[in-house]
């Protein structure tokens, strides 16, 4: 984490020196993202001036089931498991920092995504020995919820056009997640011991495609 971190703002200094105006003022992507409580895909609609922009839009979580013992409570365990819970939020904030040709720039950016679902995980645990020895191990499926994520992330980004108004974006960074959640849930009738309120570090990488409206 303290690695990315220093990247990224190595990289803000360095890509200071360059000034020019930025590729589009407008624009909507359509990006697939890899963050800590699993993978989404967001709509964004991205509006800039000379060198910052602002985005937002929307997330949908794809769902995955975990199967190991790694003893994570949130990584890459988030679930939606109804409709309404595929559905999140996406904010951010750009600065842009031009390259010697018309056609790709760099970015930083600071990135926000809510995300309100249920955990989801598939674990494994002694049962018992057979014949020969051997340990046998007993499937159960872990559910809570609903939860709270509050994804921050500061990373750096390129654009490179593809053709006309088409253009490539991949972006990575360093992320801080603040999450919340009661003690009990009575629908799948589990509890969490510890605190309701915790802090995650990790990080989020991305690619997508923007189409320039101005």
């Amino acid at each position: 984490m303290k690695h990315i971190l220093s990247t990224v703002i190595l990289a803000v200094l360095v890509l200071n020196s360059f000034g020019q105006e930025q590729l589009m003022r407008q624009s909507i992507g359509l990006q697939f993202n890899d963050d800590h409580i699993g993978r989404n895909l967001n709509l964004t609609y991205r509006k800039g001036t000379q060198k910052w922009a602002v985005y937002g839009g929307i997330k949908y979580h794809l769902n995955s089931n975990v199967h190991d013992n790694a003893g994570h409570s949130y990584m890459k365990r988030f679930y939606a498991e109804e409709f309404h819970q595929h559905f999140g939020l996406k904010l951010g904030v750009e600065r842009t920092f031009s390259l010697k040709t018309n056609s790709s720039e760099l970015y930083a950016f600071y990135d926000f995504q809510f995300t309100r679902a249920i955990t989801k995980a598939t674990n494994y645990s002694p049962a018992a020995y057979d014949s020969s020895g051997n340990v046998l191990y007993e499937q159960y499926e872990f559910l809570f919820g609903p939860i709270n994520a509050f994804e921050n992330t500061l990373g750096i980004g390129g654009r490179f056009k593809i053709k006309g108004p088409l253009y490539f974006t991949a972006f990575i960074g360093g992320s801080v997640i603040y999450i919340t959640h009661g003690y009990y849930d009575p629908k799948h009738k589990t509890i969490v011991i510890g605190g309701n309120r915790n802090w995650e570090f990790s990080r989020m990488f991305g690619v997508g495609i923007e189409y320039k409206l101005k």
